[in-house]
């Protein structure tokens, strides 16, 4: 009787204590309603232990918490639970983390059996899962989605596909189907950021405000235009998309934005485009007055003339001197009278006097000179005792604190002889640097 009633109490201890435990701890499941932002884990699984698992990632081990709403996506099993998750599997855990740590709405196993397909392009369309882009390559692929598909979208907080937009830049990793479907675990539409490029091509289609293009190489490129956008037709003043035909080359200036395509500029590029050399020997008004080794022609300029002078982001005539060696693009309209749609200048020196700025990577030092190596070839920077220079790190730096090998940007006025005069010397980056003299000579230290 006294062995029982032992039993009694411990029992009854054992019950108290474990009412005493908090609710949460004892759930199996994550709250239906997550506390903060959704987050990634990713890595090697390293312990199973249920109902968590242990994943090994770049910034150390994290446990990862699933319970009766976690989904599991298990290439090659039908209906995947935590059972099937292997220590040595490639994992990917969307959730969050709350006060109890990381807790997973969804735990994908990746590279299985081998490496997944990755694709990427712009959407052309997006019809419930199944969303359609346009590869670089200019083919046209089926990308099909499913509730296991993570997707990933920068500023959306539970995307799903209907947060694809048309026109938008993806990338998706899966597999391919038999069927030419590629079926994917991951979409991810990139960061948006701006860049700008040039792409030149015929164009092919005009559907709506978007321009077809095919380009030399074969690639199919499409182009958002819209109110910013200028155009450039040869004998057309205020020229817009509607002056754009089928058939017509054109080179279009590019810029991302949100990740899509759209075209700052395009231009026309003449039917039977005719060239012309030579040296500028007047400027009057609009008309540019060349010396050719044939004679004087009068190369005529408007609103649709494009010009290309180095060194120079959006040159006009206004930009073109006296002197300077231009070519020209166009159409002849009689002996003597060009009309130019494009003009080159070619300055193989820039005139003396001009402020200039030099970058790029020093390949000597000398005692009040370095060279710099430019996309344009080597250029001297002279450095006097009123020449300003800054390196990172050092607190008076001379010139013997610039080194071979150093990026260096320096901007001063150009010398007769192709020289830059420098007025401020800075180091952008380089290697490692031995250490400096204490009895080099320097240049005035900057204020």
């Amino acid at each position: 009787m006294k062995v029982k009633g032992k039993v009694w109490i411990v029992g009854g201890l054992l019950v108290a204590f474990l009412m005493a435990i908090p609710s949460s701890a004892l759930a199996a499941s994550p709250p239906d309603r997550p506390e903060g932002h959704r987050r990634v884990v990713r890595g090697e699984v390293i312990a199973v232990t249920p109902p968590t698992l242990v994943v090994q990632t770049g910034d150390g081990p994290v446990v990862v918490t699933t319970g009766e709403r976690t989904r599991f996506r298990v290439p090659g099993v039908e209906d995947p639970s935590l059972e099937d998750v292997q220590v040595g599997n490639r994992v990917v855990c969307v959730g969050w983390r709350g006060e109890e740590g990381f807790h997973a709405a969804v735990v994908a196993v990746v590279n299985l059996e081998g490496r997944l397909d990755r694709i990427g392009g712009q959407v052309l369309s997006v019809d419930g899962n199944d969303i359609r882009a346009g590869t670089p390559a200019g083919e046209s692929v089926l990308i099909r989605t499913d509730d296991e598909t993570i997707f990933r979208i920068p500023g959306v907080e539970d995307p799903g596909p209907d947060d694809i937009e048309v026109g938008s830049l993806i990338g998706a990793v899966g597999k391919w189907e038999e069927d030419g479907v590629f079926h994917a675990s991951v979409v991810v539409v990139p960061r948006a950021a701006e860049r700008k490029g040039r792409v030149t091509g015929e164009v092919v289609g005009i559907e709506g405000t978007t321009l077809v293009l095919q380009t030399q190489g074969g690639r199919q490129v499409r182009l958002l235009t819209d109110g910013e956008t200028t155009f450039h037709v040869p004998g057309v003043e205020e020229a817009t998309l509607s002056d754009v035909h089928v058939g017509d080359r054109v080179t279009a200036e590019v810029t991302l934005r949100e990740g899509v395509p759209y075209a700052a500029r395009v231009a026309v590029w003449p039917l039977q485009p005719a060239r012309l050399t030579g040296e500028v020997a007047a400027i009057e008004g609009r008309t540019i007055v060349l010396d050719t080794p044939h004679g004087q022609v009068q190369v005529l300029t408007d609103g649709s003339t494009v010009f290309r002078i180095p060194g120079l982001e959006n040159p006009s005539l206004e930009d073109v001197r006296v002197g300077d060696q231009i070519g020209c693009g166009g159409v002849w309209e009689d002996e003597g009278t060009f009309h130019a749609s494009l003009v080159v200048v070619r300055r193989g020196r820039p005139g003396a006097g001009r402020t200039g700025v030099v970058r790029g990577r020093v390949l000597s030092v000398g005692s009040d000179r370095l060279t710099v190596g430019t996309p344009r070839g080597p250029v001297t920077v002279i450095v006097g005792e009123e020449t300003t220079i800054r390196v990172p790190g050092v607190e008076t730096p001379s010139l013997a604190d610039i080194h071979p090998g150093d990026v260096v940007g320096a901007r001063g006025q150009w010398n007769e002889d192709g020289s830059l005069q420098a007025d401020g010397i800075a180091v952008l980056g380089g290697g490692e640097k031995p250490p400096r003299s204490p009895a080099s000579p320097k240049a005035r230290p900057e204020d």
